[in-house]
C-alpha cells in the first residue's frame, strides 16, 4: 500500500507519523524510520528525506560520521545538502561546527549548545532564519596594521536571521577581551532580525544592540549557582531608545529602577510576558506606574500563582479588566529551560516570524 503512494505524500505521513525530532526521541525516531525503509525504493527515498531533515549531533563522534558519510556516500550527501533544515549540536568542539555547517547549505534553524567558534563560522550557515546559542563562547578575531591600531576583522553576515536567541553568550577577543553586543546584533549584520531573546548575568558583558527593526524582545537575567553575588544586572535602557517598531516584550522586573528603564521605550507595546521573582508585585508595580509603552496594551502574560497570594493576582485582573486588557496566566514552569522551551512557546504565541 505505501509503495503505491507518491514521495512527497509519504514524507508528509511519515512526518507526523514517527515522533518528533527531538534529543529525547532521536534513537526511538531513527529506529522507526530505517525499518519503514525496506519497504520499497520510493519508501526508502521519503524516509531518507525525513531522517536527514532534523540531524542532532550531540558528540563529536557522530559530528565525524555524518561528515564521513557526506563525503562518501552520494546518497548522503544529496540529502544533507539539501533536505536537512535544522541541526542541533551540543558538547562538540568549533571546528567540528564549523565542519558540519560547510555540508548542511540547507539549514533554516540552528542550535548551538556548550562550545566554542570564530563567530565567523556562523556566516556558512547563510540561509538560517532562527538561531538559538547556549553556553557559546563568540570569538571576534582582531586585525592590526602597521600602526599597531587593531580593529575586529570581518563580522557575520546572517541576511535571512529572523529570531536570534542567545543563553549564557560570551562575546570576546583574541585576547579574551569583552566584545561588545553591537558588534553582533545590527542591521548591517542581521538586516531582518525581528525576534530577539536574551539571557544573561551579572558581570556578562553589557547587554546591547542595535535593532530598530525589532517587534519581538525577550530578556531574561539570572543568577549563576556559583555566584556569591546576589545582583542582577540592569535592562539595556540606551538600546530602548530605539526600538520605535516594538510590539511585544517579555521581561523580568527584579528591581526597581527597571520600571524608570521601560520608560525609555518609545514603542506602544501590545502584549506583556511578566516573570520575575514576586510576580505579582511586578505586575502590581506596572500597571500602576502605568508606562507610556503599556497604555495600548492588549494582552498581559503572567505566571500562576500559589494561593496565597490570589488575593493580589485579583486586583491585577480587575485593573486589566478596567484597561479592557487580556490577562493570560501560564504555569511558567510547565516549559522547562531545555532548548529553550519558554522562548519557542512565547515566540509561537505571540507569532514571531
Amino acid at each position: 500500500m505505501l509503495d503505491r503512494l507518491p514521495e512527497d505524500v509519504l514524507v508528509r505521513i511519515f512526518s507526523y507519523a514517527v515522533p518528533p525530532a527531538s534529543p529525547d526521541a532521536v534513537s526511538h525516531r531513527y529506529r522507526r524510520l530505517r525499518s519503514l525503509a525496506f519497504i520499497s525504493k520510493t519508501v526508502a527515498r521519503a524516509v531518507g528525506r525525513v531522517l536527514y531533515e532534523t540531524v542532532d549531533i550531540n558528540d563529536e563522534v557522530s559530528a565525524v560520521h555524518l561528515c564521513f558519510q557526506a563525503l562518501n556516500s552520494k546518497v548522503a550527501r544529496f540529502l544533507a545538502f539539501h533536505s536537512t533544515t535544522t541541526l542541533r549540536v551540543d558538547e562538540i568542539r568549533g571546528d567540528y561546527v564549523e565542519q558540519l555547517l560547510k555540508r548542511l547549505p540547507a539549514l533554516t534553524e540552528l542550535d548551538i549548545g556548550s562550545s566554542s567558534f570564530d563567530v565567523l563560522t556562523l556566516s556558512l550557515a547563510v540561509g538560517v532564519r532562527a538561531l538559538y546559542l547556549e553556553s557559546v563562547t563568540l570569538k571576534f578575531l582582531t586585525k592590526c596594521d602597521a600602526r599597531t591600531c587593531c580593529r575586529l576583522a570581518s563580522l557575520p553576515h546572517l541576511p535571512h536571521l529572523a529570531r536570534l536567541v542567545l543563553n549564557d553568550v560570551v562575546l570576546n577577543d583574541d585576547e579574551r577581551k569583552p566584545v561588545p553586543m553591537t558588534k553582533l546584533i545590527n542591521p548591517s549584520s542581521m538586516p531582518r532580525l525581528t525576534t530577539l531573546a536574551v539571557t544573561w548575568a551579572e558581570g556578562d558583558a553589557e547587554v546591547s544592540f542595535v535593532a530598530p527593526q525589532l517587534t519581538h524582545l525577550w530578556l531574561s537575567r539570572f543568577i549563576p549557582y556559583d555566584s556569591r553575588s546576589s545582583i542582577h544586572p540592569s535592562l539595556p535602557a540606551e538600546s530602548f531608545d530605539n526600538l520605535p517598531n516594538l510590539q511585544h516584550l517579555a521581561v523580568d522586573l527584579l528591581l526597581r529602577n527597571d520600571l524608570a528603564d521601560m520608560a525609555h521605550l518609545s514603542a506602544a507595546l501590545t502584549s506583556v510576558r511578566l516573570d520575575g521573582k514576586n510576580v505579582t508585585d511586578a505586575e502590581r508595580f506596572l500597571l500602576s506606574a502605568n508606562p507610556p509603552c503599556i497604555r495600548q496594551l492588549v494582552l498581559l502574560v503572567v505566571d500562576k500563582v500559589k494561593e496565597r497570594d490570589q488575593r493580589w493576582r485579583e486586583r491585577t485582573i480587575s485593573e486589566c479588566q478596567n484597561r479592557g486588557v487580556v490577562l493570560e496566566e501560564d504555569d511558567f514552569k510547565a516549559h522547562p529551560d531545555n532548548h529553550h522551551a519558554d522562548v519557542r512557546w512565547w515566540a509561537r504565541y505571540t507569532r514571531a516570524p
